[in-house]
């Protein structure tokens, strides 16, 4: 009895240690929910498998004893090496898991990480980061226009341990229309083109978030290998015209997931950052486009609020987001909060938000499709929430409007535990913003962070004296690169608000390629939806002209 009973928890103990590696490794990386179950089903294991070898064998056949063996990791002395390997399968496991956490941060410092990238451009500048850790004289950047034979240089920049060796270098009096290349005292070297002129009607840009090196994990790749940069860089290269602009809203590093390896210390975020900027995955096409960034939670900690004893870590987080992604971004509108900035590409203006830092706690969550986001509380804080209404009312009559917020602008995942972390805790302002937004005669909005895509529409209400034909339409896409929910279904459609058009969760890659068109009386905007690298959706929104609402949404 007592052996039946050994043999038993064996089984169990094995089949659970394989089982939840599988989910952890392939699946859903939380690390908190996971990996205590792997390390005590794989310690239980190792007990049980030990006793067993102690133990008569039960009477089996050589067939049965043999699959047991190596499917279930039973001890089996008439077939000790199906016994053998079963055992190993099981113990890799526990091993691949401490794999998966750990091998980049003890492997992969990435110290002497040196590297180039391009920031905002202009017809006439272009911002370029630095990370040079050998700096004894500064770095320097020598540039020319393609064909040219005039050579450009910017005076030497410090790139010190403050900045973790990072700077950005603005190169100065460039022609429109123009590819540049650039080299450095310091062995960077890289290309790029400036945009054309302000008149331009038509250009694209491309829209994701969220990405973590070495998902889904592979013992045999590279632990900063990221698929979906993989993704981006075939897409580009069958565009027909090279993107202005890559938006990544937020969660650029992922501090707690799988796992937190450290205290959340200003070394530890700096080492995220170099970790995902090492990536082999990176291409020098890749490195060629604008990335313009705003920060998430996971660059701090998840569902992250500065309330309470918050404010120190956001401290320590904010710093490497600024040296490595602030500095290179479009001007601030206000120097004294620069984690928010707008900028116009031709007849089109953006304004990409900042959700985190001024916002007031997340409502709690009372049950699912709960009426909790009402109330007098704000997302984007006081000063920021006045500067998106300024920007509003002064391009709304002459550009279409593109808001770009982190979080999704719906309610429509409302079931959820994190339903309250987007707008949908903070309803009362968004509607504050939607007002505004309907009386411009409609706008775009381009979010992330739900690692799933939805295009959703806005409709002014029945008692709204704006015309349904000045809805807003919102496309928010996510991950990058990272886990998909493979089971659980938190998106529910919100009628007559939140009206869904499309709603896409498969795929641990997904970004949005958006072709905006501004030659006709008014403008269009053809949405791409990449997912695994193959196009999955597209759609073509235009301004003042409603939207092609799926049947069972319509009035």
């Amino acid at each position: 009895m007592f052996e039946e009973i050994i043999q038993a928890l064996c089984l169990v103990a094995s089949l659970s240690a394989k089982w939840n590696a599988y989910i952890f490794l392939r699946l859903l990386p939380l690390g908190e929910r996971f990996l205590p179950i792997i390390y005590t089903a794989s310690a239980i294991y190792v007990v049980s498998f030990v006793l067993l070898r102690w133990a008569s064998p039960p009477k089996r056949s050589k067939r049965i004893g043999a699959l047991l063996a190596l499917l279930c990791g039973l001890p089996s002395p008439s077939t000790p090496l199906c016994s053998l390997l079963g055992a190993v399968i099981t113990l890799l496991a526990p091993v691949f898991s401490t794999d998966f956490v750990h091998r980049a941060r003890y492997l992969n410092r990435e110290a002497d990480l040196s590297f180039s990238r391009i920031g905002w451009v202009t017809e006439s500048t272009a911002q370029v980061l630095i990370r040079s850790p050998f700096n004894d004289q500064g770095v320097g950047l020598s540039y020319w226009a393609e064909g040219s034979q005039e050579v450009l240089h910017t005076k030497p920049t410090n790139t010190g341990a403050a900045t973790d060796h990072t700077a950005a270098i603005t190169l100065r009096d460039l022609e429109p229309g123009t590819q540049y290349h650039y080299n450095s005292s310091h062995q960077h070297s890289g290309s790029f083109y400036t945009r054309l002129h302000d008149e331009r009607k038509s250009f694209s840009l491309l829209s994701t978030s969220c990405q973590k090196p070495g998902w889904p994990y592979n013992p045999l790749a590279h632990p900063l290998a990221i698929r979906g940069l993989t993704h981006l860089d075939k897409t580009i290269q069958e565009m027909k015209q090279k993107p202005e602009a890559m938006l990544f809203l937020g969660d650029f590093i992922y501090s707690d997931l799988p796992y937190p390896t450290s205290e959340y210390t200003s070394s530890y975020y700096r080492q995220l950052y170099r970790q995902v900027y090492a990536s082999p995955s990176w291409t020098p096409l890749l490195r060629s486009i604008p990335w313009l960034h705003m920060f998430d939670d996971h660059e701090i900690i998840n569902d992250f609020a500065p309330v309470g004893d918050m404010s120190g870590m956001f401290k320590t987080a904010i710093e490497p987001f600024m040296n490595y992604q602030q500095v290179v971004n479009p001007p601030p509108i206000n120097v004294k909060q620069p984690t928010y900035f707008s900028f116009d590409i031709g007849d089109v203006a953006f304004f990409m938000l900042d959700n985190r830092s001024f916002r007031s706690q997340q409502p709690v969550r009372p049950g699912a499709n709960s009426t909790a986001g009402h109330g007098v509380r704000t997302m984007l804080g006081s000063e920021q929430l006045a500067e998106v209404k300024r920007w509003i009312k002064k391009e709304g009559q002459s550009r279409l409007l593109v808001l770009v917020s982190g979080v999704p602008f719906t309610r429509n995942w409302s079931e959820g535990n994190d339903e309250l972390d987007s707008w949908a805790g903070y309803l009362d302002e968004r509607e504050e913003i939607l007002e505004l937004l309907w009386e411009a005669g409609g706008a775009v909005i381009i979010s992330g962070d739900r690692h799933e895509h939805a295009a959703t529409l806005f409709p002014p209400s029945a008692s709204s004296p704006w015309p349904t034909s000045s809805a807003v339409i919102e496309f928010s896409t996510s991950p990058l690169s990272f886990f998909h929910q493979p089971w659980k279904r938190e998106y529910v459609p919100h009628p007559p608000t939140d009206i869904p058009i499309h709603h896409q969760w498969r795929g641990d890659s997904r970004f949005g390629v958006f072709d905006f068109d501004t030659f006709g009386p008014q403008p269009k905007v053809h949405f791409k939806l990449i997912v695994d690298g193959a196009e999955s959706w597209s759609y073509t929104w235009e301004k003042c002209r409603g939207a092609d609402v799926p049947k069972i949404w319509r009035g």
